[in-house]
């Protein structure tokens, strides 16, 4: 719970943070407009380099990791075949 009220104070500080920088950035440009798309071009550029320094690397890292599952899901399907086959010729099956 305390965990929750802090990311949400996290996210309220930076929201504020944002409208304060577009207000005074307003002011030094003289227009709002100019402002708010400067401020949102900033926004995006943090977004992707968070992306890439810290969420990319994890996201490949899970997806080596469920390669490695399919990869022994499919060893043991292809073992488990091959054991029914074995069992169907042992108990004279077609």
């Amino acid at each position: 719970m305390s965990l929750i009220l802090f990311l949400s104070a996290v996210l309220m500080a930076f929201i504020l943070l944002t409208v304060a920088v577009v207000l005074w950035l307003s002011e030094v440009l003289g227009s709002l407009l100019l402002a708010t798309l400067v401020v949102w071009v900033l926004d995006i550029i943090i977004a992707v380099v968070i992306y890439f320094v810290s969420l990319h690397p994890s996201i490949k890292r899970i997806s080596q990791r469920l390669d490695t599952i399919y990869e022994v899901s499919a060893m043991f399907e292809m073992a488990y075949r091959q054991v029914v086959l074995f069992v169907k010729k042992v108990m004279g099956g077609s």
